[in-house]
């Protein structure tokens, strides 16, 4: 509720400033990634001078294009006292931002730590091009005062983006992060990744963490809980499970542990995922036959892919893929392809079946055509190719066969008339 209030103030300070600005309220679909960091630096000893950046990553693309935000930024004031808040170059309009020229005057409270934008409150340069991509929303320029650890905690966070009338929040998660002049261990970070996603049911499934890490060591040891009842612990990233069936949800969870560097107390992170395990899918058989078997060049030849099926099931994709090696190709379960010169011809059929880890499966044969060219069809009479040579034997016949059609007409008029 605290989160949803500081957002509509935002919106409303945004309207008041700009009335033609509606307070229409849309989330975004992209998820941008808000971040403080993790300093551990022994040498900050009382006394000392420290400047950190909040980051910004994955704003975007157009239109959720970052316009405006804020955040309330929370620590040990024991520990460390704010001097300075300076906005950081994210935004286009703003340059040259560790150079003092875009100081938060009267925009930073060091007893709530409410940090806000400079186009939120002085919205002189609005509306410019926004931001897209990484990059660094605030520096923080603060004093030591003591020796400690603090987390650097965000709260209250807002992502503003304004496209025409509409101000729309940028959906976002948070990265926070700590502050340590003392041996401390920062926690590692756990990741994972799944291959087949989502696993197949009494099918090996492999579950990559590769990507944990911990910044300041190693990390020794991978507990693994795949929600099916079944649980180990392993020194390496990668490890290979096999479901029994297939269902859901089922909640993996991934817990890594580091060296303890520098403490010599080891520190844990964990990460869950829920996943679905869907059953085993069978490829579909790809089946076809082709008539005639023994083409001639310029013969029509029938290829018919009806027979193909699935042993699950599954209904097959309506439009298989046909492959001829003459350069052709086609789609459907029936189709007719012509080969216009002898030869061996590979014929490529391709079927995929529906199921939701498609599979597909490839049937290759070949066809030989020889013999004589068939003449092409035209209006349902055969157009004959006459070879140079034989012109004059055609039209010999052709004379021939005129005179004898005279002659049977006359002859039968003259029948006609003795009738009469």
């Amino acid at each position: 509720m605290m989160k949803s209030r500081a957002i509509w103030i935002i919106l409303a300070l945004l309207i008041l400033t700009f009335p033609s600005i509606a307070s229409h309220f849309v989330n975004a679909t992209n998820n941008a990634i808000m971040t403080a960091p993790s300093i551990v630096n022994l040498g900050l000893g009382a006394g000392s001078v420290t400047t950190f950046a909040i980051n910004v990553s994955n704003v975007g693309p157009s239109p959720e294009t970052l316009h405006a935000w804020q955040l309330y930024l929370k620590l040990n004031a024991t520990l460390l006292k704010i001097t300075q808040v300076i906005e950081g170059p994210a935004l286009s309009d703003i340059a040259n931002a560790l150079g003092g020229s875009t100081l938060f005057t009267g925009k930073f409270n060091a007893t709530t730590g409410l940090v806000q934008s400079d186009d939120l409150i002085v919205v002189s340069n609005y509306p410019d091009a926004g931001f897209v991509g990484n990059g660094t929303l605030l520096y923080v320029k603060a004093q030591v005062l003591a020796l400690g650890t603090t987390s650097l905690v965000m709260n209250n966070t807002a992502l503003i983006s304004i496209v025409g009338s509409t101000a729309t929040e940028i959906q976002h998660t948070i990265v926070n992060g700590l502050f340590s002049n003392i041996p401390y261990n920062i926690p590692p970070k756990a990741s994972f990744a799944i291959s087949p996603s989502p696993p197949v049911a009494t099918r090996p499934t492999t579950f990559d963490a590769s990507g944990s890490y911990d910044s300041d060591g190693s990390i020794v040891r991978y507990s693994w809980n795949f929600g099916d009842g079944n649980q180990t612990a392993v020194t390496v990233p990668v490890i290979i499970h096999t479901y029994a069936i297939s269902g859901g949800p089922l909640h993996v969870n991934l817990t890594v542990t580091d060296d303890g560097n520098p403490t010599g107390v080891a520190a844990n992170a964990s990460t869950i995922e829920t996943i679905y395990v869907s059953g085993y899918n069978t490829p579909p058989r790809a089946l076809f036959t082709f008539s005639p078997s023994n083409p001639r060049p310029g013969q029509p030849v029938t290829f018919n892919a009806t027979a193909s099926y699935d042993p699950d099931g599954d209904p097959l994709l309506p439009n298989p893929l046909w492959l001829f090696s003459d350069g052709g190709s086609g789609g459907g379960y029936i189709v007719t392809h012509t080969f216009n010169k002898p030869g061996n011809y590979t014929v490529s059929l391709t079927v995929t079946d529906t199921c939701s880890c498609r599979l597909s499966d490839t049937l290759n044969q070949t066809v030989t055509v020889s013999g004589e060219l068939v003449p092409p069809v035209l209006n349902n009479f055969p157009v004959w190719v006459i070879p140079a040579g034989g012109v004059g034997a055609v039209v010999a016949v052709a004379v021939g066969l005129f005179f004898l059609r005279s002659r049977r007409i006359r002859a039968e008029e003259a029948e006609d008339s003795a009738q009469r």
